[in-house]
């Protein structure tokens, strides 16, 4: 009986602890069921405040702008004739060689000199327009077919609400014309034997390029950047080309073009990346009126789509779920804001005081854990080539400087001085510091030659020796932080071991259009038979 009894208590101990289980196995499905029903409404039930427009800020400074002040009427009018699909174009084979590798003696030449001659009353409208104080351009929500005042796309149908008219929509397809009209310009100034005419097209590029930073997003101004540095890589070619050819009071008048030029600007400007960023903020989360929120099913159509967020069954169980996962609102704009003030201490330092720790993470795409901030990882700008940039055309003005006040100071007393410092004040304001070590740019007289240069990225002196790669394929302009040197020396000494050098300009060479065999395919297979 004992026995007997011991099997039953042993067989409801058993049933017990499986119906104990049961119950927690149960209970414990049941409460992620719950959960996650309550997380997928919450998810599909979030809904996005948008409070603030942050269009209005980006256009501040064109709104701003007065009718008579404004360039953008003259160049729209130019636009209209030499843009794309303006009555007045390039014969076609200009068009394919490109206006910057037509030399003195090119077969090209003539055709090219037509279409300038063609385009002058149009270069006129953009000259003119380049001597006003603004662009007073205000940008917006169209399509570049009603910026430009053509019909609307036939397929393009209205904007809808939410993230589709947020600052991600906003075209600027002025940058693009802007560039083309520039080296239209630097083409005419290099052909021209009017030097009224050429300063008025390096002056030109100068204001346009100003007036291109009027929306402050950091790819206007690197446009801006690549037009100021056709202006200087001109004057410096100009002077070698042929000294003569200004008059030293177009050549200060050119100087002060140069001076001014980021007058009133910061060196980058990110307050265009961080309205951008704010309004997809405010299209894609919630407001809990703190200042945070949770990501809303239509925000999160603007995360970056992973395999696991197709659409279908998957996707639609998975998507609630790695939501909720997601930093908040107010995380996200922590993180971003962080880097872009990183970015600005980065920008706004000298850059041989740079803090190397914030320039190597300006150089790495990714500075968050991505899923957790997708939204951060998608739109922070890659600052490393954007900070070069600057750099490399912050030194090119002031060799183009340099280069101005050396011809004038040959000029008033005959010979180059013997050191930089005797251009001071008189024809510079300033000797310009190295920017990779501070000290003044080295300079020496070579057999009656101005050489001017930065140690470049090895910091050290070299004496003005180019890298062994050659000027071209230099890497001595780049911003390495110190900690990086060594390894790139030892792996790439070719492109790092010496100096930058700015003067004299690399001597113009251009291939004969007849001598390329890239145009003469491209001619034989456009020639009808």
């Amino acid at each position: 009986m004992r026995h007997e009894q011991s099997r039953t208590d042993a067989r409801r101990a058993g049933r017990s602890v499986f119906r104990r289980l049961a119950r927690f196995v149960l209970a414990f499905f049941g409460s992620l069921v719950v959960g996650y029903v309550v997380t997928f409404v919450r998810f599909h039930l979030g809904t996005p405040t948008v409070s603030h427009d942050y269009l209005a800020d980006v256009n501040a400074r064109a709104a701003a702008a007065r009718p008579e002040e404004s360039a953008w009427p003259l160049y729209r009018e130019a636009i209209a004739q030499i843009g794309q699909d303006g009555p007045i174009q390039p014969s076609a084979a200009v068009v394919f060689y490109s206006f910057g590798e037509i030399g003195p003696d090119d077969p090209l030449l003539p055709d090219a000199l037509a279409y300038i001659e063609r385009a002058t009353p149009a270069l006129d409208l953009v000259r003119e327009g380049a001597r006003r104080a603004k662009l007073g351009l205000v940008v917006g929500y169209d399509t570049e077919h009603d910026l430009f005042g053509m019909p609307p796309c036939p397929e393009l149908g209205p904007l809808k609400p939410g993230i589709d008219s947020s600052l991600l929509n906003v075209l600027l397809p002025q940058l693009g014309v802007f560039r083309s009209l520039a080296r239209t310009l630097v083409f005419e100034a290099r052909i021209t034997t009017d030097p009224d005419r050429r300063t008025e097209d390096l002056l030109s590029l100068f204001q346009l390029s100003r007036q291109t930073r009027e929306v402050p997003m950091l790819i206007n101004d690197l446009v801006a950047i690549a037009i100021a540095e056709l202006a200087c890589n001109e004057i410096q070619n100009g002077l070698a080309r042929d000294p003569g050819m200004l008059s030293s009071e177009q050549l200060e008048r050119l100087a002060s073009a140069i001076t001014s030029w980021g007058e009133g600007y910061p060196n980058m400007q990110l307050q265009g990346e961080r309205a951008v960023f704010g309004d997809t903020l405010q299209r894609t989360f919630t407001d809990n009126g703190n200042g945070s929120g949770r990501i809303t099913a239509e925000g999160f159509k603007t995360v970056k789509e992973r395999d696991i967020f197709a659409n279908g069954l998957v996707g639609a169980v998975m998507k609630p779920i790695v939501a909720a996962g997601m930093a908040s609102r107010a995380e996200h704009s922590r993180a971003f804001n962080a880097i872009m003030d990183s970015a600005e201490r980065v920008i706004a330092a000298e850059p041989w005081e740079r803090d190397d720790t914030e320039l190597a993470l300006m150089s790495h795409e990714s500075r968050t854990d991505g899923l957790r901030m997708p939204l951060v990882e998608l739109f922070t700008p890659s600052f490393g080539k954007a900070i070069w940039s600057e750099m490399h055309c912050d030194t090119t003005r002031h060799a183009a400087l340099i280069a101005i006040a050396l011809e004038l100071y040959r000029r008033e007393h005959g010979a180059y001085p013997a050191s930089l410092d005797a251009l001071a004040p008189r024809f510079l304001p300033s000797v310009p510091r190295d920017p990779f070590d501070g000290q003044p740019l080295r300079y020496e007289l070579r057999d009656g030659v101005a050489c001017v240069w930065s140690i470049g990225a090895d910091r050290k002196d070299d004496g003005g020796q180019p890298t062994p790669s050659g000027r071209e394929m230099s890497g001595a302009w780049t911003l390495v932080p110190r900690g990086e040197i060594a390894n790139r020396l030892a792996t790439e000494p070719d492109k790092y071991d010496g100096d930058w050098l700015l003067l004299p300009p690399p001597p113009e060479a251009f291939v004969l259009s007849s001598e390329s065999e890239d145009f003469q395919d491209w001619l034989r297979s456009n020639t009808p038979e």
